[in-house]
């Protein structure tokens, strides 16, 4: 019987520095999981922070075309409205104007 508790024995200390051993190496991939996943944390951030970046830049470039498209439009109701006033000053001189004429007086609201 002492000699079969002995094996017993010896097997059970294997058994324990087999178990030691697996939860080295399985601390071990812990580690490197937890390294992995900070990177990748870091890495998302990062990745939020440019996405918020390009956000705030199409921000500032579609102001800027609304900006370009609103001075164009305002500088060609401009001299819509410059060639609208000559034709009324014709209009009110007696002067023939053709139907293009009265409609761009419409649409500039002189008559």
């Amino acid at each position: 019987m002492a000699e079969l508790a002995q094996k017993h024995h010896d097997m059970m200390v294997e058994f324990y520095r087999k178990a030691d051993k697996s939860r080295e190496e399985a601390d071990a991939g812990h580690k490197n999981f937890v390294e992995a996943q900070e990177s990748a944390d870091a890495e998302h951030k990062y990745f939020i922070a440019c996405q918020k970046e390009l956000r705030d830049y199409d921000k500032v470039i579609s102001g800027l075309r609304k900006k370009t498209k609103k001075a164009k439009v305002s500088k060609e109701q401009k001299a819509v409205r410059k060639e609208a006033e000559h034709l009324f000053k014709m209009f009110r001189a007696g002067e023939k104007l053709t139907t293009d004429d009265i409609l761009l007086l419409q649409r500039s609201k002189l008559i």
